[in-house]
């Protein structure tokens, strides 16, 4: 069994930070020990002040089993705690987010939080990169993602976004360039990943290492 500390915006904070950027992590975590590791850890590299600690709850957690070949056999969430990253949320911690060039954000938030920072990033003029967690989060991708400057998503959460069967990552990452998002990264892990910016797509075979 291992465990590690995660969160898709996290370990791109943590990454961030690793090559010198001056990161500053908004979160929830629950009263427990699970967040107050997540705290501890962060902040040895990057700022943690806007990450609340909400009494009652549970930080979210995320269970894989692996197979001996590599692949997950079974996944099981808990991450209730992330509905309170809504619309509000966001509006409370307006402030903090004006401070930011760049503002990252996943999936695990609301659709109505993206939203709300979206039209944030107009108003303030903002940088704003989205970045898929799963299929099943696609549900919190907004319709209206025009002026998104960067869209990180991987095969799998882009056909669900559009509803498409279509498995061309030309054809997914023209799809978001279309949505109005400015520059977009399709993955599909072995098979490669997929850039585009305005009408330019580019292909990149897999790194292996």
């Amino acid at each position: 069994t291992e465990i590690s500390v995660g969160g898709v915006v996290r370990n791109i904070a943590k990454n961030l930070s690793q090559l010198s950027h001056k990161v500053s992590l908004m979160s929830v975590v629950g009263d427990d020990a699970s967040g107050e590791e997540i705290i501890n850890q962060s902040r040895k590299i990057m700022e943690v002040f806007a990450t609340d600690r909400l009494k009652g709850e549970t930080t979210g957690t995320y269970y894989a089993v692996i197979n001996q070949k590599g692949h997950m056999e079974i996944g099981l969430a808990n991450m209730n705690i992330n509905d309170h990253m809504n619309r509000s949320w966001i509006v409370e911690h307006k402030r903090h987010l004006s401070l930011s060039s760049w503002i990252v954000c996943d999936m695990n938030v609301s659709k109505d939080a993206i939203e709300a920072l979206i039209e944030f990033k107009r108003e303030e003029n903002k940088k704003l990169a989205i970045v898929g967690v799963s299929g099943p989060k696609m549900k919190n991708c907004p319709d209206d993602l025009n002026g998104v400057d960067l869209m990180i998503v991987n095969q799998d959460e882009s056909e669900r976004y559009f509803k498409t069967k279509t498995n061309d990552l030309e054809k997914l990452c023209q799809m978001w360039l279309d949505k109005g998002v400015q520059k977009a990264v399709v993955t599909a892990g072995m098979n490669g990943s997929v850039f585009g910016e305005g009408k330019l797509i580019r292909k990149r075979e897999a790194i292996i290492v």
